[in-house]
């Protein structure tokens, strides 16, 4: 699948299918890739770029704190949204491969890593993405996106 000049990938699985696993095992093979990954450690959710491994917070359990979106059981500080969405449009042209973990509810709905996704999948820079994204928002994304995916564009993780 392709916008502009960027190869779109999809990695798809249902929930706690090993979609993070897999996208971020691939970063460590790949050091020539950058990627926000959102694994869990130590039963709490947080953001992890690479190439650099930095992780940064991404979930609280403080119900006093202010600058929140709140989906489902997770409360997420937007603070570590803003520096995800900074951190994919300034990888943008720089590494040829870029992994975004993941396009969810909230992105579907313009939140969350949005408008930072929907600028880098339409920006004249070349490259490569690999957007991680449940299977039941899957046709919902391409429909969003006008993409017509073939089985070599999808990956599951099961």
């Amino acid at each position: 699948m392709k916008i502009n000049n960027k190869n779109i990938i999809l990695l798809t699985g249902d929930i706690r299918s090993g979609k993070t696993t897999k996208a971020e095992k691939w970063l460590e093979d790949h050091p020539e890739a950058a990627g926000v990954i959102s694994p869990d450690i130590n039963d709490i959710r947080c953001l992890r770029f690479y190439p650099e491994r930095k992780t940064a917070p991404f979930q609280t359990f403080d119900d006093n704190k202010k600058d929140v979106t709140k989906i489902g059981r997770y409360t997420f500080l937007n603070e570590s949204f803003e520096m995800a969405k900074n951190f994919l449009l300034d990888s943008d042209g720089l590494y040829p491969w870029i992994v975004i973990d993941e396009y969810g509810k909230l992105e579907m709905e313009g939140e969350g890593f949005e408008p930072a996704v929907s600028a880098l999948l339409h920006s004249e820079k070349e490259g490569n993405i690999i957007v991680v994204i449940r299977k039941n928002l899957l046709d919902a994304f391409c429909e969003k996106f006008n993409l017509i995916p073939d089985k070599n564009e999808i990956i599951f993780s099961e």
